[in-house]
This record gives structure tokens, C-alpha cells and sequence, in this order.
């Protein structure tokens, strides 16, 4: 064997063969490796392949190009192959073209990775005024340090039981309304067991939460797992779960199915569309401490914490403002802003309205923007925040609105005058009803109200608690101090939250009772609508 010039010399090489047929190289191998080392040194373009390389077994999220769309919810999560051209492309997932997203597999498939990679696309896509997602299952954690994240909670806990219940308002309310909301996914890692302990929440879900831009993206072991809801399921995707085809075919919404995926590369899946078999390698997301990191960042520029169990933390944002809970139907924060009126908080359960209270006061505890923070009328064990000061109901009250009479007046005037920034004070009331007891001179009673009618207006704050049924009462009698509180915003809690906002001519008007961690926020003005929300700061 010999290579021959273009001028007709040859060069022996068969010793060299002889050389390689001792390695094991045919000699087909040995004239390809010359011909491509030539063709390197000549710098020669390489042909254009019949076919593309096979899938990578594995692939960074990162590699993959995501798609510049925004009319729809879509992110890309695998490599797809089409053999049909003759080429490879990022899978998107398009909630609004194929509605909810549903992968299939064996254990130690890739179920949870595929979740994983759709979660971090869309998280890292859409920003919260666009996209709100929920997680149950441990895989999915990491998730909720993202500030588009409601809640991330773990199964079999009455966190995920409550997440179910405030989807299912959001869903009701959606159809009710068709208010322009974002995009809501919930993420299920092992979906059939859900669906067995709440099957009626996943069939209203799946069947009318695409019409309301509300999506499920769930892992499950087979298709038998979601046959309460496989009439909702337009089609999926299936890592190896099966030998059988037929299996595949039910699973994937298809009239057939061409191949079915390897069983030894984690990942690999199949997917069918307009009836032509697809095989895909899902693309891998971060780990949890990348994850973590990085909504941590997220979080930090949305300006607010965020509770992993469900619901958000009670914080303090800028301008005073505290973030008090959740909206259980738009999952948006329900604030306080101290500088625009009065907190007034009713309840039957005395516990509960001071751990409110208590809490929305420590947001104001250790920061730049109090003065004076004082309290009264709370219970002698009640743990006040560090920079309170704790005063008492009889002569220490006397004494607190002698000295903020004047203030009160001195700071009016020099509004008047052009001034605006003033020192902040606040006033926490524990229990109104014991402090209008108190201050039975009715010079002190009229501080009290001037305090809470002209107070806000120059940057001094009122919170109290009282009793519902008291407080219906006191409304009842023409007391002035209720009458006024009713001006600003109030937090009905607990069960009979319902009830008590009826009374006060605020039905929430939905039927629906509120658990024990949930309230109506009835907001400054006769003419804004109830919001239930859910309690932060648990």
C-alpha cells in the first residue's frame, strides 16, 4: 500500500500498515486518519454530515439556547433530535400550545432533573409580575428562594393541603373575573400520590386551569398514576418506564410511538409531535446550592423575604411599609403603610391578634425609620420587640398622650408651613377596647382621636387589636375611636373573619370559610373589595 503524489511519486507505507494491523487497525481506519490529517493541514472545511452526532448523555442547562418568545409561557429544557430533518434543536415546552407538562419515568430516570430544568428556564425567564410557581416535593426546595416562588412545601404536610385550598380560590376566582394575572405553574415531583389524596383539587385544576393561565407540571411513574386527569393531558414526555410500546402510546396521547428510550441514560426520553416519535436528553439545571444562590440574588433586588413552608414573611419595605401576608387569590402582597392611616386588627382569638400585631411590629423594631416606638394594653408576658417600651394603662397612658398632644399640634403647624419629613412615632394598642377604658377623661379620648384622624399625615402611627364582637359593639354605641378606625385599614382573622366583615358591611362575598391562618384585608375606603389573605409572619 502506498501513497501516490499528484505528480505520480510514491511512498510506501506498508510497513507502517503492517504496524497497525499488529494494533488492530483495519486499513480503511488507517486511510481515513490520513486523509483527515492531510485534510487538517491543508485547512480543508469539512463536509456537511448526512446526520448529526448522536445526544449528548449529558447537557448543561446553560448550553441550551432558550427561546426569545414572550406572547407565551415556553422554555426549552432538552436537546431534540429530528430525524425527520436531519437535525438537533432545543425542546421548548409551550404551556399555551400543549397546555400542562407531564414527564414520565422510572426511578432514578430523571423525573425530578426534568422538573428541575423546567423550573430554572422559567424561573430565570419570566420575572414575578409574569410568572408565580408553586413546588411540592423535596427535589424542588431549592426553588423557593426565588421571589416568583409562592410556596415550596413538602407533601403530606398541612402546607401543601393549604396551598391546594388557595390555588383553588385563585382558579375560581380567574374564572370568575378573567382579571389579567401572571402565569401560575405548580411543579408536583411524583404527582400520582397527590392525586390520590386530593384527587377533586388535580381534576378541577387540570381540566379549567389552562382557560385561566394556570399550568401543572408534575412527574408521575406511569400513565396509570394520572388517570383521574389523563382526559386534560394533551401529550407529555417519557423517560424509560416500560418495555412495552403500548405503554408509551397512553402515556404520550399517541396514536403511535416509534422507539421507546434506553433504560441506562438518565434523561433520555421520548415525545410525540404531530405524530412523529421525537428522542430528547434532558438538559441538567444547577444544584440546590447554584439554585439557592442565585434566587437568594433574586430576592434580594425583589426587596422582601420569603417563607419556604408557604405565604410570605411580614418584612419591612422601604417607606415604612410592612408586608403583612399573601393574597390567597392574586398571591400578591397585602402592605400596610403606616403613613396612609391606621392598622386596626379584629379577632376572636386574643392570641392570634397579638402575635399579629406583635409581628408587624417587629419590622418596625431596629430600624432607622422609628423615633418612639411604645406599646400598652398588651398582656404583661407578651414579648415586646427590643426597641419598644412598654407602657402602662392607667397614669403611664395618661402621660404618653399629654406629651403627644402637643406634638401632635406642633407638627400640624409646621405642616402647614411647608415642612414634610417629621421623626416617626408609633403606637401599638394591644387591646383597644381596655385602653378606651383608661382614658375616661374625654380630654385624653380626644387626643386619642385626633391622634388617629391627623396622626399618619405627620408621620405618627396607630396599630391596635380589639375583639370583634367588642369592637361591633363599641361601633355600635357611636364610639368615635372605633368609628374612626374604621378610616384606615383593617385585618379581620381567623375563622369567623366572614362574619365579623359583614357586620361591618364588608362582605368578602365568596362563600368560602377561612382557615385558621387566613383573614380578610379590608382596605382603607368603603369602596375597595375584601381580600382574604394569608397570615404571614406564622
Amino acid at each position: 500500500m502506498a501513497l501516490v503524489a499528484a505528480d505520480g511519486t510514491r511512498t510506501g507505507i506498508a510497513e507502517k500498515e503492517d504496524s497497525k494491523k499488529k494494533q488492530g487497525v483495519k486499513e480503511v481506519d488507517a486511510v481515513v486518519d490520513r486523509i483527515c490529517a492531510a485534510a487538517e493541514k491543508l485547512n480543508v472545511s469539512p463536509a456537511r454530515k448526512v446526520w448529526p452526532d448522536r445526544l449528548p448523555k449529558e447537557l448543561p442547562l446553560e448550553a441550551l439556547r432558550q427561546t426569545e418568545r414572550t406572547d407565551a409561557l415556553c422554555a426549552s429544557v432538552a436537546l431534540l433530535d429530528d430525524p425527520y430533518r436531519q437535525t438537533q434543536y432545543p425542546m421548548e415546552i409551550d404551556f399555551h400550545a400543549h397546555g400542562h407538562a407531564v414527564v414520565y419515568g422510572a426511578p432514578r430516570t430523571g423525573k425530578s432533573g426534568f422538573l428541575r430544568a423546567l423550573a430554572f428556564a422559567l424561573l430565570t425567564r419570566y420575572d414575578g409580575a409574569h410568572l408565580r410557581i408553586h413546588t411540592v416535593g423535596s427535589a424542588l426546595e431549592a426553588f423557593g428562594a426565588f421571589p416568583q416562588t409562592g410556596s415550596a412545601v413538602r407533601p403530606d404536610t398541612e402546607e401543601e393541603a393549604r396551598l391546594y385550598r388557595a390555588l383553588l380560590r385563585e382558579l375560581k376566582l380567574r374564572k370568575k373575573e378573567r382579571r389579567d394575572l401572571p402565569w401560575t405553574v405548580l411543579f408536583v415531583d411524583d404527582i400520582g400520590k397527590r392525586i390520590r389524596a386530593e384527587r377533586e383539587f388535580f381534576t378541577e385544576f387540570a381540566s379549567d386551569g389552562p382557560g385561566c393561565g394556570m399550568f401543572l407540571a408534575a412527574s408521575a411513574g406511569d400513565d396509570s398514576e394520572v388517570y383521574p386527569i389523563q382526559s386534560s393531558l394533551t401529550g407529555g414526555y417519557a423517560l424509560w418506564f416500560s418495555p412495552q410500546t403500548y405503554s408509551y402510546k397512553t402515556a404520550l396521547a399517541a396514536g403511535s410511538v416509534d422507539s421507546i428510550p434506553p433504560k441506562d441514560v438518565r434523561g433520555r426520553g421520548v415525545t410525540v409531535r404531530e405524530d412523529r416519535t421525537y428522542t430528547f436528553q434532558t438538559a441538567v439545571a444547577p444544584d440546590d446550592d447554584a439554585v439557592r444562590s442565585l434566587g437568594g440574588e433574586s430576592s434580594a433586588g425583589a426587596g422582601h423575604d420569603r417563607d419556604k413552608t408557604g405565604g410570605t414573611e411580614m418584612s419591612l419595605s422601604s417607606g415604612g411599609t410592612v408586608v403583612l401576608g399573601e393574597d390567597c387569590g392574586t398571591f400578591g402582597e397585602i402592605r400596610q403603610d403606616f403613613s396612609e392611616g391606621t392598622l386596626l386588627i379584629l379577632g376572636d382569638d386574643a392570641a392570634l391578634r397579638e402575635r399579629f400585631l406583635l409581628s408587624a411590629a417587629s419590622c418596625l423594631a431596629g430600624t432607622e425609620i422609628r423615633q418612639d416606638l411604645a406599646a400598652t394594653a398588651l398582656r404583661k408576658e407578651a414579648p415586646l420587640p427590643g426597641d419598644f417600651r412598654r407602657i402602662g394603662d392607667g397614669a403611664d397612658l395618661d402621660g404618653y398622650l399629654e406629651r403627644m398632644g402637643p406634638e401632635l399640634a406642633r407638627r400640624l403647624e409646621a405642616m402647614r408651613g411647608g415642612e414634610r419629613a417629621f421623626p416617626p412615632y408609633i403606637l401599638l394598642i394591644g387591646d383597644l377596647k381596655k385602653c378606651l377604658s383608661a382614658c375616661s377623661d374625654l380630654s385624653r379620648r380626644r387626643i386619642a382621636n385626633n391622634l388617629i384622624f391627623n396622626g399618619p399625615a405627620v408621620s405618627i402611627f396607630l396599630a391596635t387589636s380589639c375583639d370583634s364582637e367588642e369592637f361591633l359593639a363599641l361601633c355600635a354605641g357611636k364610639e368615635e375611636t372605633a368609628l374612626r378606625l374604621l378610616a384606615g385599614n383593617c385585618a379581620v382573622l381567623g375563622r369567623d373573619a366572614e362574619k365579623t366583615a359583614s357586620a361591618l358591611g364588608r362582605p368578602a362575598g365568596d362563600g368560602i370559610p377561612a382557615g385558621a391562618d387566613e383573614g380578610l384585608w379590608l382596605p382603607s375606603g368603603f369602596g375597595e373589595t375584601p381580600r382574604r389573605f394569608q397570615i404571614g409572619g406564622r
